[in-house]
């Protein structure tokens, strides 16, 4: 049974590496019914392998039809059953972020910094998601981490020419962006304390 459940999964994901989102939806469907039936009648125990079925059903979702509160329910069931790397827990994130959920959104954001800790897509937004719940100090604290990222990737250049690279440009706007919100953080710090230095 688990062979067989495993061998669907895969041959969804080829179908989705060829673009064929139908039919990979429809191969998915089935592997879960039969993932959940041999659950059910005792055969197999919930396990990540084959909890991936609903990781992969959640990327349909998240990705190519844009259904985010369909993807998050199988993203949860995939982490129920043990499948749960970072980057599923940057989308639950990601979606819980959209709902205004700023707890949840952080704790997903930060369980995928736990394997990602210098990634900066995640630093930015837990700073983005601290700032927004109220926690401007740790906001701060993220935003400076990534500034420092960003920093030391820029001393790679001997200039950053935004107009003549992708990846120049990519960088000169990740940098901007960090530190224009890192600079709200700070006037809001300055307007709660008082203080100054902020400023």
């Amino acid at each position: 049974k688990y062979s067989h459940v495993d061998a669907i999964r895969r041959y969804a994901s080829q179908l989705t590496e060829e673009r064929q989102f139908i039919q990979a939806r429809e191969q998915l469907a089935k592997g879960s019914a039969l993932y959940d039936d041999a659950i059910d009648r005792r055969i197999l125990k919930p396990s990540g392998d084959l909890g991936r079925l609903y990781a992969d059903m959640g990327d349909l979702d998240y990705f190519f039809e844009g259904r985010h509160e369909r993807a998050l329910s199988n993203y949860e069931r995939a982490v129920r059953d043990g499948w749960a790397p970072p980057e599923i827990r940057y989308r639950m994130g990601y979606i819980h972020y959209n709902r205004g959920q700023w707890r949840t959104a952080l704790e997903r954001f930060y369980e995928a910094s736990m394997d990602m800790p210098l990634n900066r897509r995640l630093l930015f937004s837990l700073a983005n998601t601290a700032a927004q719940q109220g926690n401007h100090q740790i906001a701060q604290g993220y935003y400076n981490r990534l500034l420092d990222v960003l920093e030391l990737e820029r001393s790679r250049f001997p200039r950053l020419v935004p107009a003549g690279s992708v990846e120049h440009a990519e960088l000169a706007e990740r940098l901007m962006r960090a530190r224009n919100n890192l600079g709200v953080t700070l006037e809001e710090l300055a307007r709660q304390s008082g203080r100054t230095d902020y400023r």
